[in-house]
This record gives C-alpha cells, sequence and structure tokens, in this order.
C-alpha cells in the first residue's frame, strides 16, 4: 500500500483532536494518552472494529496537538471563510491543484482526517488555588462558545493533585454550573492518585468516547446533508482560458465529486456498518469509470496531449484504485470475502479494458503487481477466521446456484467473466511478485499510471521483498492449520515455501557476485534443505534427490565464489550424500586440496545435520518359534550399517588427482538397558573372513562393557551388518538406548591427506531416530553355507522375524511360566439353570520347573465369569448379573496358589460358588435368544521390581503377568419352569360364613350403630391355580433328570386400595406342578367396585433330583388379572347323586352383590339334536321347574336352584364314559336383555367353547 498516499486508504472514522499539555503533573498525562490510543485507528488500513455485527468497542481517528490555538487556525479555514469564495479544495477555486476540472485531492481526505474534528477534547490541571476557579470558568467557557458555534463538541479533562478528592468533586461541580457543560461529556475529572490512576483514566476514556457517539453521527450527518444540496446550488466557475486542455468541463465532474465525497461522509457517519456505504461508493466507482473512458477516449485521440491532461489522467486513475480499495475493505466489512474478491477482480478488468491499447506495456504489469499487493497486504490484516469462511460449508450452501470451481488456494468462477480469485494472501504476494518487471522497451507512453524503472536491481530488490511477504503469509496459515488440525495438516503449505525460497535465492543470484548477494542466496537455499530435514534422514528432500543435488550445486557454486572453503567441503561432502550416480552431479570439479596448505589436514563436521550411515537395529531371540522370549534365553542384537556417502560422487567433484578415498566407521558405542552389557566395537584394519556379516566376535569384558574388533571400512555402497549375543537374565523391556558412530572420510592425494572426522549418535528416545525402526517384520541375516559367494547384502540368507511391539530396537523378555493346571471334576453338570446355586469342584495343580527355580512375589488363579450370546447383535447390557466365589472367599477374591510354588509342587481342591440371576421383567426380553456361560480362569503372577544394573532409579516397577490356565462354557436354561396362572370362581357357604349378608337381618347384639344400618360387604371366593412345565426335563432327556417343587408362595395385590385380598389357607399342591391357592375379595368401605384389576406373583422354591441339598427360588413373571366383582353370576356345581353311576345333582347359584334388585328367566335345555348324551330331569326332588317364568333376585342374595338328573348314552354305558357334556343352563336378565353364562365352582367340570364338560376323571 506504499505506492498510495496513506490518507486516501486509512480507515475512516470520526475525528477528535486532543490537547496535551506538557504541564499536568505526574503519570496522568501518559495514562490518558495510552487509554486514548487504544481506541484509536489513525494510520490504520483496517481495524476489526469495522466489521459488522461484532459487539466491539467503538473506535475513532484520535490526534494530538500541543497548541489549540493552532487547531482552530486549521479549522477556520474550513469554516471561516468568506461565503463567495469558493473552498481551496475546490476545482473553482483558481489557487486549488483541482482547477478547473479535477476532482477529489488528497487535501480534501486530510480536512475531515486531520483538520476538522467533531470533537477538540483538552486535558487541563485543576488550579491549587480555588481562587482561580472563576478564571478557569471563563477560559473554558469561551472555548465552548468558540467551538460550539462550529458545531464541534468541547470537552475538558481537569487533572487535581490534591489530597482531598471530595474538595475537587465540588469544585469541578461548580465549573459545570458555571459552563453549562456536562458531566459526562462536558467537564470530567481525574485525580491524579498513584493507586487508582490507571483504572480512573481508563474508566473515564472508555465512558467519554461512548457518551460521544451520537454527536459524532449528527456532526456527519449535517455535513452529507449539505453536500445532497450541492446538487441545487448554481457553480460560477472563473475563466480556464489560460488552462491548456483538450478535456471539457463537464457537470459529470461536478456530480461525480459530490458523489465521492457523500460516499466518505457516509463511512464517517457510520463507521460500524459500511453496507449502505458500500452502495454510495459502487455508483460514485461506477461514475468515474465512464469519466475515465471518456478522458482516455480523448487523449488516445488526440495528436498532442498536454500536461495537464495528462497530471488528470493520473489523478483519476488514483482515485479509481481509491475506490476499489474501500470498496473491498467495504464487503470484508460485512463478512462477504468473496465478493470482494471478485470486485478487486472486477476493477483490474475494468481499468485493463479502458487502457487496452497499452495493454502490452510493461508499466501495466506494474500496475497490476501493485493491485495484487494491496489486496494481499489487505487480506493479511482481516481476521483469518472470516478469510476462511470462503472455503466454509455456509458459502457453499450461498453458492450452490454458481457455477464455480474451488481450487487449492482459490476459486474459478465460470460466469460471464470467468474471474480467477486467490483466497490465500501467499498466492497474492506471488502474483504480484511475477508480474513485476522492468520497463526496457523504448516506446514509453505519457500516460503510464506508474513511473518507469529502468534498474533492473531495484525491480529485483522490490520482487524480493513481494516473495518474503508470501513466505510470511504461508508460514502464517501452516502455523495455523498445525494449531487447528494437529499435524494431518502441517505440510499443506510447506512446498510453497520452499519454493518461494528458491524464487528469492535465485533473485539474489541474478543481482551479482557481490558477497552480499551470494550470502542472502545461501541463507535462502540451506532454508529449503532446513524446512525438508524432517522429512527425511538429512541432507534433505529425501527422495527429490535430483532437486537436493541441484541445490547443494548452486551452494557450492555460492561457497566457491565467496571463498568459504570449510562450506564448499561440506557441501561436497552434502552431494555425495544425495546424489545416487555422477551423472545427476552438474557441478565443475574443484581444486580442494588446492584451498589448504597443510599435508594432514583434520577436519570437524560436528555441526553438520547429516549422517554418513543409516544405521538399522534389530533385537531378536534366535530360538523363540512363538515369538515369545523369557529369561535365560539369548538375545540377539543386529546392526546393519548402510552407508549414505557416495564415495563416486565424492571423487568426481574434486578436481585433484586422487589416489583413494575411504570411508570407515572408527567406532561404534552400543549403550543397552537393563542387564544387558554396554558394547564398543573398534574397527580392525585388514580383518579376514567375511565382511559383509560379522557374527563371530571375541569380546574382553571391562566393567560393565565388552569390547571386541571389527571390519568397519567401507570402499562400496554395500553395507556392513554386525551380530552379537547376550544372556538375559531378568525379565522387563530391554532395548538400545543409544548408538554412538566415529565415522571419518579420508581423502589422500599426493601424498596429501584430508581427514574429515564427525561423531553420529543416535538416541532412540526421540522420535525422529525411531521411525526407521518401526515395522511389522524385520530380516535376520545368517552367511550361507558358501560364503565366498557373497558379495552382498541380496546374497546372504535371511529370516522375517515378526516383531511384537514394531519397534525392533525393544524386545520384551517375559518371567518364566508358571506350569498351573486346573480341571472340573463336576462330569455330571452339562447346563445351568437361571437362577440356580452351582457348586463347582476344581482340582488345581502346581509343576515347578526342573532347571530353574521359579520366583516371584505372588501367584493368584484369577476367576472371571461372562455370559455370551449366539446372536452377534444380543445386548446383554444389565439383564444378567451373578455372583461367584471361592470357597471361604469373598466375591471376586481371587485364589492364593503362593502355598503351591513354595512347596515347589503339588495339588488342591477348591469349590467355586456360582449363580446367575435375572429378574421376571429382564427373563421376558431373553426368551428369544439363547446363552452360555464362559468362566475363564487366568493364572496372575506378581514379580520384584526390575532394577537397571547401570542406574540407581528402578527401571520397572513390580510386574504382573497373566497367563490363561483353564475355560469352561454352560449353556444356560433361562428359566427353570414354563408357567400358567388362571383364577377360577369359587363358592362357600355354611360353617358361619357369610360372603353375602342378608341387608334385612339385623344382628342380634351389634357392635356398632352404623354396622346396624350401613349396606352389607359382599365377599367373592376365587381359586388362582399355577400350572408348571419343567424345562429342564426336556432340555436333556437322555438322562432323566428333572426338578422338584419343594414349597409353594404367592403374593396377590390389588391396584385398586379400596379392595382387600386375603389368601386362604396355604397353597395346596394337587399335582407335580400344579399349585392351587384360594383367597377372598371384598370392599373395603362398601365401595362398589365392578372390575378390580390384580398383580399375581408366585415364589417356586425348587431343587434338582439328584441334588436335593440345594434349594433354589424362582420368581414368576407380574400376571395382571382382571375380576369382575359387582356383575351377578351365575355359579355352577356338579355332584354325585348316591351311589349310581349315572345320577347327578346340578346346583345353578344366582348370585346379586349388588344393592339393586335384578329380574331373570331361566331355562333347562334338555336335549340337543346333535348331543350324545341325553338328561332326564323327572325327578320328583327337582322343585325348580325348567323353565322358569321372570323372578326377582333381591339385593346381596344368592338364589339355589337344584336339579336332580339322569344321563344316558346310547353307545356306551356310564360308567365307560369320561367326558360328559352338561346341559345347557340358560339365564336372561329381563330388564337388561344379557344372558349370563353359568361358571364352574368344580375342578372336574371346565368350559370349552362356552360350553360344560364334567371330566369324571379329573
Amino acid at each position: 500500500m506504499e505506492f498510495y498516499d496513506q490518507d486516501f486508504l486509512q480507515q475512516l472514522a470520526p475525528l477528535i483532536v486532543v490537547e496535551r499539555p506538557e504541564l499536568i503533573p505526574g503519570d496522568a498525562l501518559k495514562q490518558l494518552s495510552l487509554n486514548f490510543e487504544k481506541s484509536s485507528i489513525s494510520k490504520s488500513y483496517w481495524d476489526n472494529s469495522i466489521i459488522k455485527n461484532r459487539l466491539l468497542s467503538t473506535k475513532y481517528i484520535i490526534e494530538y496537538v500541543s497548541n489549540e490555538e493552532e487547531q482552530y487556525k486549521l479549522i477556520s479555514i474550513h469554516k471561516n471563510r468568506n461565503q463567495s469564495e469558493h473552498s481551496i479544495n475546490s476545482p473553482f477555486n483558481l489557487k486549488s491543484d483541482l482547477f478547473p476540472n479535477g476532482i477529489l485531492s488528497r487535501k480534501w481526505f486530510d480536512k475531515y482526517l486531520k483538520d476538522l474534528p467533531f470533537a477538540f477534547i483538552t486535558i487541563s490541571k485543576l488550579p491549587d488555588n480555588p481562587e482561580e476557579d472563576l478564571e478557569l470558568s471563563s477560559r473554558l467557557l469561551s472555548l465552548k462558545n468558540k467551538y460550539h458555534q462550529n458545531n464541534i463538541k468541547f470537552i475538558t479533562i481537569l487533572v487535581s493533585n490534591s489530597v482531598d478528592p471530595e474538595e475537587d468533586d465540588d469544585r469541578v461541580n461548580k465549573l459545570r454550573q458555571l459552563t453549562n457543560l456536562p458531566k459526562l461529556s462536558g467537564i470530567l475529572h481525574l485525580h491524579n492518585s498513584p493507586k487508582t490512576l490507571q483504572r480512573d483514566s481508563e474508566i473515564l476514556v472508555a465512558s467519554l468516547l461512548s457518551n460521544l457517539k451520537n454527536a459524532a453521527t449528527d456532526f456527519y450527518s449535517g455535513i452529507e446533508y449539505k453536500i445532497k444540496q450541492r446538487n441545487k446550488k448554481y457553480y460560477s466557475c472563473p475563466s480556464t482560458k489560460d488552462i491548456e486542455t483538450s478535456i471539457e468541463l463537464t457537470p459529470d465532474f461536478l456530480e461525480t465529486r459530490n458523489m465521492i465525497k457523500q460516499a466518505m461522509i457516509h463511512q464517517l457517519t457510520y463507521p460500524h456498518n459500511l453496507e449502505s456505504s458500500i452502495k454510495l461508493l459502487e455508483l460514485s466507482y461506477e461514475h468515474i469509470i465512464l469519466l475515465l473512458r471518456d478522458i482516455a477516449g480523448t487523449l488516445y485521440s488526440s495528436n498532442e496531449v498536454f500536461q495537464h491532461d495528462i497530471e488528470l489522467f493520473k489523478q483519476i486513475r488514483n482515485l479509481i484504485d481509491i475506490l476499489a480499495f474501500h470498496i473491498v475493505r467495504g464487503y470484508l466489512s460485512i463478512e462477504e470475502p468473496t465478493l470482494a474478491l471478485r470486485k478487486h477482480q472486477a476493477h483490474i478488468t475494468n481499468v485493463l479494458d479502458i487502457i487496452s491499447y497499452d495493454r502490452n506495456l510493461k508499466s501495466n504489469n506494474n500496475w497490476l503487481s501493485i493491485q495484487y499487493q494491496w489486496i494481499a497486504e489487505l487480506m493479511s490484516l482481516v481476521p483469518k477466521s472470516l478469510m476462511f469462511n470462503v472455503h466454509s460449508k455456509t458459502f457453499r450452501k450461498k453458492a450452490k446456484n454458481m457455477k464455480l470451481i474451488e481450487f487449492y488456494g482459490g476459486i474459478k468462477f465460470l460466469d460471464q467473466f470467468r474471474f480467477d480469485v486467490f483466497t490465500n494472501p501467499g498466492f497474492l504476494y506471488l502474483k504480484a511478485a511475477g508480474l513485476l518487471s522492468s520497463n526496457t522497451s523504448k516506446f514509453k507512453s505519457q500516460l503510464s499510471f506508474l513511473e518507469y524503472v529502468d534498474d533492473v536491481s531495484v525491480i529485483a530488490k522490490r520482487k524480493i521483498e513481494l516473495l518474503k511477504h508470501s513466505k510470511e503469509a504461508f508460514k502464517y496459515i501452516e502455523t495455523d492449520s498445525k494449531s487447528n488440525n494437529g499435524d494431518e495438516n502441517q505440510n499443506e503449505y510447506h512446498n510453497f515455501t520452499n519454493y518461494i525460497n528458491w524464487l528469492v535465492a535465485e533473485e539474489y543470484m541474478n543481482l551479482g557476485n557481490e558477497q552480499y548477494n551470494m550470502e542472502n542466496a545461501i541463507r535462502f537455499y540451506q532454508d529449503i534443505l532446513v524446512e525438508n530435514a524432517s522429512e527425511s534422514n538429512v541432507p534433505a528432500l529425501g527422495s527429490w534427490f535430483k532437486f537436493s543435488s541441484l541445490i547443494y550445486q548452486k551452494l557450492l557454486n555460492c561457497f566457491f565464489v565467496i571463498g568459504d572453503t570449510k562450506g564448499v567441503l561440506s557441501t561436497v561432502i552434502s552431494l555425495s550424500l544425495v546424489s545416487k550416480s555422477p551423472k545427476y552431479v552438474i557441478a565443475t570439479p574443484i581444486p580442494l586440496l588446492n584451498a589448504f596448505k597443510e599435508d594432514n589436514l583434520q577436519l570437524d563436521l560436528e555441526d553438520r545435520k547429516f549422517n554418513f550411515f543409516d544405521l538399522d537395529v534389530l533385537l531378536v531371540d534366535e530360538g523363540s518359534k512363538n515369538n515369545e522370549t523369557f529369561v535365560y534365553d539369548n538375545i540377539t542384537t543386529q546392526l546393519v550399517f548402510n552407508p549414505k556417502v557416495n564415495l563416486e560422487v565424492l571423487r568426481s567433484l574434486i578436481q585433484d588427482d586422487i589416489s583413494s578415498i575411504l570411508l570407515k566407521i572408527n567406532s561404534v558405542e552400543v549403550l543397552h538397558s537393563i542387564s544387558l552389557n554396554d558394547v564398543i566395537l573398534y574397527n580392525a584394519k585388514g580383518m579376514n573372513g567375511p565382511k559383509i556379516l560379522q557374527n563371530k566376535i571375541e569380546f574382553n569384558k571391562k566393567s560393565n562393557n565388552m569390547e571386541g574388533k571389527v571390519g568397519l571400512e567401507f570402499d562400496s555402497q554395500n553395507p556392513i551388518v554386525i551380530q552379537y549375543s547376550q544372556r538375559a537374565d531378568r525379565a522387563g523391556m530391554y532395548l538400545v538406548q543409544s548408538i554412538k558412530l566415529t565415522p571419518s572420510i579420508e581423502i589422500v592425494s599426493k601424498g596429501r591427506t584430508i581427514t574429515l572426522n564427525k561423531t553420529e549418535r543416535l538416541v532412540f528416545d526421540e522420535i525422529e531416530n525411531t521411525r526407521s525402526l518401526y515395522s511389522h517384520h524385520k530380516n535376520f541375516y545368517s552367511i550361507p553355507h558358501s560364503s565366498e559367494s557373497v558379495h552382498g547384502l541380496n546374497d546372504l540368507l535371511t529370516s522375517s522375524i515378526r516383531l511384537s511391539n514394531t519397534l525392533s530396537h525393544c524386545i520384551k523378555i517375559s518371567p518364566l511360566k508358571p506350569d498351573v493346571s486346573v480341571t472340573m471334576s463336576a462330569n455330571n453338570l452339562n447346563s445351568i439353570i437361571l437362577g440356580e446355586k452351582i457348586i463347582l469342584p476344581f482340582s488345581i495343580n502346581y509343576t515347578s520347573p526342573k532347571q530353574h527355580k521359579f520366583e516371584c512375589e505372588s501367584i493368584f488363579l484369577s476367576l472371571k465369569v461372562s455370559i455370551v450370546s449366539n446372536r452377534k447383535d444380543a445386548d446383554l447390557g444389565d439383564l444378567m448379573t451373578f455372583r461367584n466365589n471361592w470357597e471361604s472367599l469373598k466375591d471376586d477374591e481371587v485364589l492364593n496358589l503362593k502355598e503351591l510354588v513354595d512347596q515347589e509342587g503339588g495339588s488342591k481342591s477348591q469349590k467355586l460358588f456360582l449363580s446367575i440371576h435375572c429378574s421376571p421383567q429382564n427373563r421376558i426380553k431373553i426368551q428369544q435368544n439363547s446363552y452360555r456361560v464362559v468362566i475363564d480362569l487366568k493364572t496372575i503372577v506378581h514379580y520384584s521390581g526390575i532394577e537397571d544394573t547401570k542406574n540407581d532409579d528402578a527401571y520397572e516397577n513390580d510386574q504382573m503377568s497373566i497367563y490363561d490356565t483353564a475355560s469352561y462354557t454352560f449353556p444356560i436354561i433361562n428359566e427353570p419352569f414354563e408357567s400358567k396362572f388362571v383364577i377360577s370362581p369359587r363358592y362357600r357357604s355354611g360353617n358361619g360364613i357369610s360372603d353375602m349378608p342378608n341387608p334385612f337381618v339385623l344382628l342380634e347384639s351389634p357392635t356398632s350403630q352404623e354396622q346396624n344400618h350401613s349396606m352389607p360387604i359382599a365377599t367373592r371366593f376365587w381359586m388362582g391355580k399355577l400350572e408348571l412345565a419343567d424345562n429342564f426335563s426336556t432340555y436333556d432327556r437322555e438322562k432323566n433328570e428333572k426338578l422338584k417343587i419343594i414349597l409353594c408362595s404367592f403374593q396377590i395385590k390389588s391396584k385398586n386400595p379400596g379392595l382387600i385380598i386375603d389368601l386362604v389357607e396355604e397353597a395346596q399342591k394337587k399335582k407335580e406342578y400344579v399349585i392351587n391357592q384360594y383367597f377372598t375379595t371384598r370392599s373395603k368401605h362398601g365401595m362398589t367396585h365392578r372390575n378390580v384389576s390384580l398383580v399375581v406373583t408366585a415364589l417356586v422354591k425348587w431343587c434338582r433330583e439328584n441334588n436335593q441339598d440345594t434349594v433354589n427360588e424362582f420368581e414368576s413373571e407380574d400376571w395382571e388379572i382382571v375380576l369382575p366383582l359387582s356383575d351377578p353370576r351365575v355359579l355352577m356345581d356338579l355332584e354325585r347323586d348316591g351311589d349310581a353311576e349315572d345320577r347327578v345333582k346340578l346346583k345353578y347359584v344366582l348370585e346379586n352383590p349388588t344393592p339393586r334388585i335384578f329380574t331373570f328367566s331361566t331355562q333347562m335345555v334338555e336335549n340337543a339334536e346333535d348331543e350324545e348324551v341325553s338328561w332326564k330331569f323327572d325327578d320328583e326332588r327337582n322343585e325348580t321347574p325348567l323353565k322358569q317364568a321372570p323372578f326377582a333376585v333381591l339385593p346381596f342374595t344368592r338364589h339355589a336352584m337344584n336339579f336332580y338328573s339322569q344321563y344316558s348314552c346310547p353307545e356306551l354305558s356310564p360308567e365307560k364314559i369320561r367326558v360328559v357334556r352338561l346341559p345347557q343352563f340358560r339365564v336372561l336378565d329381563v330388564d337388561y336383555k344379557i344372558s349370563l353364562p353359568s361358571l364352574s365352582v368344580n375342578e372336574q367340570v371346565l368350559i370349552e367353547n362356552n360350553t360344560l364338560y364334567w371330566h369324571k376323571n379329573i
């Protein structure tokens, strides 16, 4: 943005001028200034307070003056001029730089950004002498009147320094009365107390600025109103005959000028919501574009171009860019970044379309570069969250009807304009840098917007600055991506920063061979290598070895130009590390030895961040069969040294006559953990035997170290494999903690030697050194039978080792596994019934190892019981619960086996108590599935802490190992019985039982007056029948086992609290799996209950027939049954009539338990046409006619009807008939026309399809 005057691009906000005299005592002036600065956006292109709908504090442009009179002179120039004269900023003033057809200049912006504030604030000291207050009030009143007549708000801040703040407050209040200045926005008081100054000044400034918002709006609204009225005003224009111009002055110039002024003032009026200002800005932009098109057409068609017209053309071009900047910033402020970027691209298209004749001139490219530069700078100031919304889901929803393609870093719109907009400022800086070029064309247009720059170095330096800005923008976004997404997108912009480093370095190279340029080029080339060092095991760029080679060749040239011989040498080594073949090296060989005077030179490369070798480490137990290693096994350490230095490439880079180049490792120090000894290997020159694999090493034991000699000289790219073994004496995690190498390269030429020494240390606790060790498999090498054929790593025999922990430098050593076996002697148990208590006898045996003594802190047998389903989608949840414990132990308490271990072998018997429970409600949920109980037994061993013999601290705390010992599975029978419960009516009378008291009979000795006069309470007698089916006997019919019922009890509850239920006697077991329970129901308070719901639960105690010592309980589900208590009913009973087989007495009882009188008629149907059994009712004892006329049944009475009858069957004798169909007894309620069915109260009489059958053998 440095190509435009700052005042043009300043974020607009109301102007406040503050007078800061230096006579204010203490730190009051400093604190006030600091707080004013927090709310000032002076010299700011962007502040977040401009964003719409953000609850941010109000910001102003705050300027400072030391003398009030100087400021008032500036105000007077604009306010107190002669009304008959044009303003100095008017194009109609001869002295104006706009005369006669200019539009707006910087002076107009300065008027509202520096000269004409809406509020003037003075900071004054409250006099120490109260007698001077009157003089102060006069001065303040004079200033107030002076500024108020110019519609400017006047405020003063009085700073006091006395010891009595309350007295000062009184004085200030009196001054407010004298000057008529308000408390909040007229005269403010600040007491200069060191303890409260910071807080008080902050509160004072915040309160003052908040109260000035309305004054600012009124001030600038008035100015905007005057601008709108100027369209109706007549303007007198002086003569322009002395001005050489070919551009005609038209009303469009004045209209465009007023429109731009109105748009700018509107931003001052509403600085926190530019939505309405944007419309004015866009309208102004359209007008000035039309003016520019007319002016350009006039100038391009003229044979002679006047200097005045050239300046006017440049002025309008500049003003167009300013308006574009305000429009783009406006759209960003209302959180429309996509529209902002499209407006920026439209601005470029509009201007280039006007100056189309000049499209190929490089000056246009420079102008384009500036446009992309200022949009990039603006986007860098905008909150990143606002710009990231371009790629958000919200934008995609808005743009679902738009034709566009999102690409990396931008959006391509496929509408009629086909704009490409960049959403990343880094790309915009890159675009700006790429457009820069020097103006070397012979033809130079006088209408070029920018000055011509012929110096290539100036363009190159500016391009370097833009590229640096681009790099910073990419790094900023990369850092934010890391903080938001972790490492997921950390390399998203990584390659762009490398590309920018390359461009900057190339620009410095193009500037010449001066040392400053070369050093900067070296720095940026090296930045590429540093940025990529984390991607591979250095030097850099990993598989991009061609590009790496190119960078190092560039560095080699730079170091050679500036005479940095050590840098040359280091770069030569780096090239030999990254280049796979000399054909990829294009650098010219250098006379390396001539740069040094010594015959035997030793150079240290410790500061370099690359290694001469790739090192692969593997810890393995060769004898392990199941990939598990135990104490006292031999642990083999395999080290594979793979040279990274390409000696052939190194030789090609040195111009001297090289006798030999030798790469070797002088020593290797391997630091192990726990009880393994550290190993030091020394290079043995000219060692005999196979060189590729060396596994027969003679060690000398010294202290905790083992020292040996191996051949570690490399004459090619072939690796060397070293193997050695040690015995593991303790359990734990064994690992190689670090490896230290001391490699060197010897270059010999004509008796002179250069030795490059290096120390490489790999600490495997560091993440970057363990990446190569992560693997599922590693190769273990061995020598084939014919060792003469071994020339490389591929000639060795390999066996693939599967790693248990995916890290090859670690191996887990497990303690000795105890030999514990468990067997169960309950062979007759083939299933477990839900709710059953099971006793499982176990036999536990321990066998002591023969070669080594088994030692542990403790050893237990752990029990885990789990329930699994045959269906994968079955969700057990909390449906089933179980309890289990060893004999004489608590629940979940483990069984101690330490006694058996101390005895070095033996066995013991132990019982396990197990029961599985499920509530009746949950049993319903599990009926459709089958389950199994799994009893899993594990041996848990606690070993003592393992101490590292080379460290004071313990390597591990107490270690615990868990071993699978035994597992048993039993099917679960979901419930022992299938159950069904039925309630039937029953009838009782006599023996002092009065279920139906007569309301017409009074007691002889009543207990209370209430009992004599209250209605009777009817009682009904019922029988509940529980029928069970043995699920256990049907599960395994071959064993012929069944369950035995010991006891059964019922719980019958009513949902109506007004009903009393009494159980009559205990439950009676009629058959093996049939239990009856009698009970009565009656109203507690004599209320009528027609239908009442009962909830019945049965509790059955049972056992297995072969194990009657263990009694279990089965709780049935809750049966909900509705009983009629107030409806009339017909009860039917059957008795044999004497000893005759074919004679019976049928008794029918018509019961009315209500206080009403019912009328019934009855009829006994003797025979039906399809009946096999015939009935006769000709017995003289029958008093009730077979067809009875309507009769009344009184309240709370029973009407009994007895029929003595005889039945016969033509085909069978009465003795052979098992089931007899009874005659139909019809009862009709005459009033309600309802038939009442006959209800059996006899267990031999059953109802089937509304017909009564007599089962004689039940």
